[in-house]
């Protein structure tokens, strides 16, 4: 019966460690950033990372939209506010555009630049890409990390510029 004793106390201590595994597991693995992002999808991200600001009232990120794509190393986040949406990609920032002279400009170009917001990150161009068969896109290049913003509706310049303004570094 001592032997019984014993081994009901291993049992049961066993049985404890495999739940406080489980629950710190949990904790780990869906634990988010300060700022609305999964910390399995942030990790995975090499370059300056941009988010929504929590207190922003305006926009809030979809933080079950999230993810990484390994191979092509974009970060994927998806906001929303009471009558639209935005997909926000982020990635570092391709060689061509610090090294070759004029990259930036030709890229735009090529994309159907028609406007352009200045915000607290730097300068949004606002384009109408054929890829996108016409529907509104904006592209900042800033502190390494290119973004490419496009929304379900498209939004005019003081809503860009919301928009922008409303995001700060997460790291």
């Amino acid at each position: 019966q001592t032997m019984s004793k014993t081994r009901l106390i291993q049992i049961c201590l066993a049985l404890l460690l495999v739940g406080l595994g489980l629950i710190a597991g949990y904790y780990i693995f869906s634990k988010k950033t300060d700022f609305g992002i999964p910390n399995t999808v942030f990790k995975q991200a090499n370059f300056t990372v941009f988010s929504v600001d929590p207190s922003s009232n305006n926009w809030k990120i979809q933080s079950s939209l999230s993810g990484y794509d390994s191979a092509q190393n974009v970060l994927t986040l998806h906001f929303i506010n009471s009558n639209n949406s935005i997909t926000l990609n982020q990635q570092t920032t391709p060689s061509p555009f610090n090294d070759i002279s004029n990259y930036s400009t030709t890229f735009l170009s090529k994309l159907h630049e028609y406007a352009e917001v200045q915000t607290k990150l730097g300068t949004v161009a606002l384009t109408h890409p054929a890829e996108l068969a016409g529907k509104q896109s904006a592209i900042i290049n800033t502190q390494g990390t290119l973004m490419f913003a496009q929304p379900k509706k498209d939004l005019n310049l003081k809503e860009w510029e919301s928009f922008f303004q409303s995001l700060s570094i997460v790291r």
